[in-house]
């Protein structure tokens, strides 16, 4: 009995991380549909040491609100 419930727990622990992790694919996904880019920068020091790297994400889609023409 115990044996099942642990196989059960385990079960739904990677089942929720799988789905945790598609859901982040599909929302960066639509994020880069939508206009927005990523960028993946590495920072150096005046003597060349590298120290890793950062990203940076933006968004050039900008939406404007588009106003109707008044009825007076």
């Amino acid at each position: 009995m115990k044996i099942k419930n642990l196989l059960k727990r385990i079960f739904l622990i990677l089942f929720g991380l799988i789905f945790a992790v598609l859901l982040a694919f599909v929302s960066f996904e639509f994020y880069l549909i939508r206009g927005g880019h990523f960028e993946l920068q590495r920072f150096y020091d005046s003597d060349d040491t590298y120290h890793g790297f950062t990203y940076h994400m933006r968004n050039d889609n900008r939406y404007r609100a588009v106003q109707s023409p008044g009825l007076g």
